[in-house]
């Protein structure tokens, strides 16, 4: 089957809709309770908490006990609180420790509690200088036994915390799930079509394959650009930002752009629109430009009566389609199809040209 204009692929996407379930290059199952050496280490965190807690109490309890006695037991008072504060310090730096260098330290109810002053984990670790992240620590550390750990002590512990608060992670983690959906996808096509899409490695070799794709980087995307004549104008006015794949099927090129939205929101229109600007962009042929949606989103755009916002996003992409023929914006089903029709194009033109030969 030639290909066809690109409103077809459109409608092919929107009468072929995303599952309501991700399917499986999304699917999040690694069991991190399974690795004895890191529950260890969650238990360890746990005990240090437990011992900073009860150090700066008795701490507390000795700095209001010394003012209320003699002057003669101040020196005696003032020495076991050099003592106390010596070992909370060194508390303080093992917690730290654990904080910087055990993986997936940050799924506990302790590095949970960061967020409610607006500190992730991410953000601990790069602190450089260790004294300012020695400051930070103290102080949720300081509100962490104050306000959390009496009330989980009472309720107590289970690693099921810790599978959860990574499953809640990992489900927002999505940049190498979107490649692997692309090698599924292309890896299908090719099986079914008995056509294979070859991944390319280095720029200079997928410019010169006939049937091939690469991800792209920063790096070979620059010499893509400079082997194939590419303008991208979409980067010019997007902070140099590169796209996410380049497929060559014969002549052609294409250059695709993949989000996996499941649901509305502030930071999911945002994609969208950077989607419909990703395909308002003019290239000499044979070069287009693919902006993928795959995710429960997608299925928004098949009844968008029921919200104004949605309707809006529909009507631009339908417009940007019309103004952009040959670009493209299509879920899962959409580029499959897409796939398969330039792969049976390009050997309908093949032979042709074997039969005229």
């Amino acid at each position: 089957m030639p290909v066809r204009g690109n409103a077809y692929y459109w409608e092919y996407s929107l009468e072929n809709l995303e599952p309501e379930v991700d399917e499986e290059p999304y699917v999040h199952d690694r069991l991190i309770i399974k690795n004895a050496r890191y529950l260890a280490e969650v238990n360890n965190l746990r005990d240090l908490l437990t011992t900073y807690c009860v150090l700066s109490e008795i701490d507390k309890t000795n700095i209001s006990f010394a003012q209320e006695e003699a002057s003669a037991q101040t020196l005696d008072s003032d020495k076991h609180s050099e003592i106390l504060k010596s070992a909370r310090r060194k508390v303080l730096k093992e917690i730290d420790r654990l904080l910087r260098n055990i993986k997936n330290i940050q799924h506990t109810e302790f590095v949970a509690f960061f967020k409610c002053f607006g500190m992730s984990h991410s953000i601990y670790r790069k602190k450089a200088d260790d004294e300012q992240r020695l400051v930070i620590l103290e102080t949720i550390l300081e509100r962490y036994c104050k306000r959390r750990k009496s009330q989980y002590d009472r309720l107590g512990y289970t690693h099921v915390i810790q599978q959860a608060l990574y499953d809640s992670a990992a489900s927002r983690s999505l940049g190498s799930a979107a490649v692997k959906k692309l090698r599924q996808i292309i890896g299908q096509v090719s099986q079914e079509m008995n056509k294979q899409i070859v991944e390319k490695k280095y720029a200079s070799s997928f410019c010169k394959s006939k049937s091939g794709y690469i991800f792209i980087t920063k790096d070979n995307f620059s010499e893509i650009k400079s082997l194939l004549g590419v303008k991208y104008e979409y980067g010019e006015i997007n902070q140099n930002k590169f796209p996410d794949l380049a497929v060559r099927i014969g002549d052609k090129l294409f250059i695709l752009e993949a989000k996996h939205i499941r649901e509305p929101g502030g930071a999911q229109d945002k994609q969208v629109n950077e989607l419909i600007e990703f395909i308002r962009q003019k290239e000499d042929n044979p070069i287009s430009y693919i902006a993928f949606l795959d995710g429960r989103y997608f299925n928004e755009f098949k009844e968008a009566s029921h919200s104004n916002k949605i309707r809006r996003q529909r009507d631009d992409i339908e417009k940007a389609l019309r103004k952009y023929p040959n670009n493209y914006f299509v879920n899962t089903a959409g580029l499959r199809k897409l796939l398969i029709d330039l792969l049976s194009e390009m050997a309908s033109d093949s032979g042709n040209q074997e039969s005229r030969e």
